[in-house]
C-alpha cells in the first residue's frame, strides 16, 4: 500500500503533457482516396496549419484546389470548398460534375485528362475562364454551346469588348462587316481576337462573325449608341503652352509610399492633386522632375525637383547654394555658366558635386553623353566610392561631332560627321566600338521593331530586332488618342478589376469620352488627362482632364458632375509678409509685432523667411530691413538632406538641412 501511495504521489507531481493538435484534429468527412492524394500531392493547399491533418474547416476556408483524382469514387465532398475560387482538377474515371454548381465562389476551373463526355453542366456554373487539357473527346462544337457571348453596346467615340465566358476553352477570333459603324482600334474590322477592343464610330447596328479555326462558331450585331452631348464649359481666353505629369514625394507627400500622389506642370505652374482637391504650390517653373537615385547604403533617396524661369533650382522646396540652373537632365543639372554638375544622394538627401567645365550641350535622347564646348562627344557619371567619397568622371570618347544618336536600352548608336558608326554600351563598365563606315542611315523601322543602318550603296544592315512591335489597340488610323486609368479603392467596393480599369477617348476636335461604372461622360476642348484620385473619407473618385485653354477640370465618377479646379496663385512677393501685394514697411511692423508675440495673424510667414531655415527670428526682420533699404543680404545655402518638417505656423512644406561635403 506504502508502495502504491508513493506511486501515486510521484505521478501527482508530474507534468501534465498538452495534447497535439494532431490527436486533437478530425480529418474533413471526404473521400478517403482523395484525402490520401491531397495530403500528399499538394498538402501546403490544404493544411493551413501544418498539422498533418485537412480539417472541415480547411476545406471550408480553401481559395485555390489541385486534387488529383486518381483512384477516387466520390466527389460530393467538393461543395464543401465553399471559399474556393480556382480549382484544378486531373485524371480518375469519373463523368459527373453537377456537384461543382454548389460552389458558390468557383470562377475558374482546370480538366485535365479528365473522362468527361458532356459540358453541359458548365452552363449552371459561373466561370470566367474554363481550360481543358488532354481532352480532345470534347469536340469543338461542344465547347461551342457552353460559351456565352454577349451582345455589346457602345457609345460612340469609345470603345469596349465583348463579353463572352468562360475564356480559354476556345481560340474564338471574330470580324466586323461594317468598319463604318464599329472597327478595331487600327480602323479594321479584319480577323482578330474576341479579346480585343471595339471602337464604335458612329450611331448604328455593325454584324460580326465569331470563328473558332476555320469554323463559323456564331454571329452577332454590335450596337453603337449615340452618345449624350458633351459637358461644355465656355473657354478663358488663354492656351496651353507646356504640360507635364509627373510623381510626388515631398509637395504631394502620403503616409506609406515614397511615390504617392500626381503632379502636373500646366504653364509653368506647379498642381498637386490629393483627393478632391486640386492645389497650386510653385509659380514660374521653368521644369519638374521626380527623381530618386541609391545611396551609399543601398536604399533609395527621393526628391521633388523643381527649376524656376529665373534659374533658381529647388530640392524638395529649397534651393541648393546661391547656385542658378540652365538645365536639368536627370539628375545632373548645368549652371549658367556652363559647368555640369551632379546631383548625389548623400546620407537620406542629397548634394551637388562637380562633374565637368567643359559642358557644351547633351545629346538628346542618348544618357549619359554631351558634346564638350570643344567639339568632343564624352561621356559623364559618378560613383559612390567604398570609404564613402563620391567620384564624378567625364572622359572623352574618341567621337567628334556627330550627325545622328538612337538610344537603344542602356546603348547609343552614333553617326559622326565622317559617317563612321558606333556602338556606345553602358549596360555595365562603358564599353565602345565601331560598327561600320560610309554609314548614312541608323535608326529603326517604322514599327519601331528592327533597328538598323543604312551603307552609302544602299545596302540595309540589321543591328537589332525587339521583341515587341508597336500595339494594333493605337487608334492612330482613327485620329484617336486613348489613355487607361486605374482606381483600385473601387475594387474594395465590389468592382471587379476590369472595372477599375477604365479609358478615356479624345477625338480629332479635342472631345473627350469615357465610360466608367456603365456610367458616360464628355468633355469638350480636351488637351489632355492629368490623372485620377480617391478620396477615402468621401469615399469617391475623380478624374482630372486639362483643357485646351489651360482649365483643369475635374469629374467626380460616382456624383457623375464636372467641376472647374486648381486655380493659379497669385506670385510670391519677397517680404510680403501680409500678402497684400507689396513689400513695404508695414510687413516689417507686422513681423516685429509677431516676433514680440503679440496675438497677430501671419498671412505668409514663406514670405519673410529670408534665410530658408524654416524659422521666423530676428534674423529675418534684419533682412527685411536692409532689403527695404537696397542692401539685399547675400547667404550661401548648402545641400539637402531629407529630414522631419520643421513645424510652422501655416506651412506646408518641409525644411531639408545639412553640410556641405564631398563626401558621403
Amino acid at each position: 500500500m506504502k508502495k502504491l501511495i508513493c506511486m501515486l504521489l510521484v505521478l501527482s507531481a508530474l507534468p501534465v503533457l498538452p495534447v497535439s493538435a494532431a490527436e486533437t484534429a478530425v480529418p474533413a468527412d471526404i473521400d478517403p482516396v482523395a484525402y490520401e492524394n491531397m495530403l500528399t500531392e499538394h498538402k501546403y493547399l490544404f493544411d493551413e496549419n501544418k498539422d498533418g491533418v485537412i480539417s472541415e474547416e480547411e476545406l471550408k476556408n480553401v481559395g485555390y484546389a489541385h486534387i488529383s483524382l486518381e483512384g477516387v469514387t466520390d466527389i460530393s465532398w467538393l461543395s464543401k470548398l465553399e471559399s474556393c475560387t480556382q480549382l484544378i482538377l486531373s485524371g480518375g474515371t469519373l463523368t459527373d460534375f453537377s456537384v461543382l454548381e454548389s460552389l458558390p465562389e468557383l470562377i475558374a476551373l482546370d480538366l485535365e485528362s479528365v473522362p468527361l463526355t458532356d459540358l453541359e453542366f458548365v452552363k449552371k456554373l459561373h466561370l470566367d475562364s474554363l481550360t481543358l487539357k488532354s481532352m480532345d473527346q470534347i469536340t469543338p462544337e461542344q465547347r461551342a454551346a457552353v460559351v456565352q457571348i454577349e451582345e455589346a453596346q457602345i457609345y460612340a467615340g469609345t470603345a469596349a469588348r465583348i463579353s463572352f465566358t468562360p475564356h480559354n476553352l476556345m481560340d474564338l477570333r471574330m470580324t466586323i462587316q461594317d468598319t463604318d459603324i464599329a472597327c478595331f482600334p487600327d480602323g479594321s474590322g479584319d480577323e482578330r481576337d474576341l479579346y480585343e477592343y471595339i471602337f464604335g464610330k458612329k450611331p448604328g447596328k455593325a454584324k460580326y462573325t465569331v470563328y473558332e479555326g476555320e469554323t463559323q462558331v456564331c454571329t452577332g450585331t454590335l450596337t453603337i449608341l449615340e452618345a449624350p452631348s458633351p459637358e461644355d464649359p465656355p473657354l478663358k481666353n488663354a492656351s496651353v503652352q507646356s504640360f507635364r505629369s509627373d510623381r510626388s514625394c515631398w509637395y504631394n507627400p502620403g503616409g506609406e509610399h515614397v511615390s504617392s500622389g500626381p503632379v502636373a506642370l500646366v504653364n509653368g505652374t506647379l498642381y498637386t492633386f490629393e483627393g478632391s482637391k486640386a492645389e497650386a504650390v510653385e509659380t514660374d517653373v521653368k521644369d519638374y522632375a521626380y527623381y530618386y537615385a541609391r545611396n551609399y547604403h543601398k536604399k533609395y533617396n527621393y526628391a521633388d525637383l523643381v527649376l524656376k524661369n529665373d534659374g533658381t533650382f529647388l530640392v524638395n522646396g529649397q534651393q541648393i547654394r546661391d547656385f542658378k540652373v540652365r538645365e536639368y537632365r536627370q539628375g545632373y543639372v548645368v549652371s549658367e555658366s556652363g559647368d555640369l554638375e551632379a546631383l548625389v544622394p548623400k546620407g537620406d538627401g542629397f548634394c551637388l558635386i562637380s562633374v565637368a567645365s567643359d559642358f557644351g550641350e547633351f545629346v538628346k535622347d542618348c544618357h549619359p553623353l554631351y558634346m564638350s564646348k570643344y567639339g568632343k562627344l564624352k561621356y559623364y557619371g559618378f560613383r559612390l566610392a567604398g570609404d564613402g567619397t563620391i567620384n564624378s568622371y567625364s572622359n572623352h570618347t574618341g567621337i567628334g561631332k556627330i550627325l545622328t544618336a538612337v538610344p537603344d536600352g542602356p546603348k547609343c548608336y552614333i553617326l559622326d560627321e565622317k559617317h563612321a558608326l558606333y556602338e556606345l554600351d553602358f549596360s555595365n563598365v562603358y564599353d565602345d566600338k565601331k560598327l561600320a563606315e560610309d554609314v548614312e542611315f541608323v535608326g529603326f523601322d517604322d514599327n519601331q521593331s528592327t533597328l538598323y543602318y543604312t551603307k552609302s550603296d544602299g545596302t540595309n544592315v540589321t543591328i537589332s530586332n525587339r521583341y515587341y512591335t508597336t500595339t494594333s489597340r493605337s487608334y492612330q488610323t482613327l485620329g484617336i488618342r486613348e489613355g487607361t486609368f486605374y482606381i483600385p479603392e473601387y475594387q474594395d467596393r465590389g468592382l471587379s478589376e476590369n472595372e477599375a480599369v477604365f479609358s478615356y477617348y479624345i477625338d480629332a476636335d479635342d472631345t473627350m469620352r469615357m465610360c466608367f461604372n456603365k456610367r458616360f461622360c464628355s468633355l469638350t476642348h480636351v488637351r489632355d488627362a492629368i490623372c485620377t484620385t480617391y478620396d477615402t473619407e468621401a469615399n469617391e473618385g475623380y478624374a482630372y482632364f486639362l483643357r485646351t485653354d489651360g482649365t483643369i477640370m475635374q469629374y467626380r465618377l460616382d456624383a457623375g458632375t464636372w467641376t472647374e479646379a486648381g486655380a493659379a496663385p497669385k506670385p510670391e512677393i519677397t517680404g510680403d509678409l501680409n500678402a497684400d501685394g507689396a513689400f513695404d514697411q508695414k510687413d516689417t511692423v507686422l513681423l516685429s509685432k509677431w516676433l514680440c508675440t503679440e496675438d497677430v495673424k501671419l498671412t505668409d510667414w514663406k514670405a519673410a523667411d529670408f534665410n530658408t531655415d524654416g524659422k521666423l527670428t530676428a534674423a529675418d526682420l534684419t533682412s527685411m530691413k536692409r532689403l527695404l533699404l537696397s542692401a539685399p543680404e547675400e547667404e550661401e545655402k548648402t545641400d539637402i538632406k531629407a529630414a522631419s518638417p520643421v513645424q510652422n505656423p501655416g506651412t506646408r512644406f518641409l525644411l531639408y538641412v545639412g553640410q556641405a561635403s564631398p563626401s558621403v
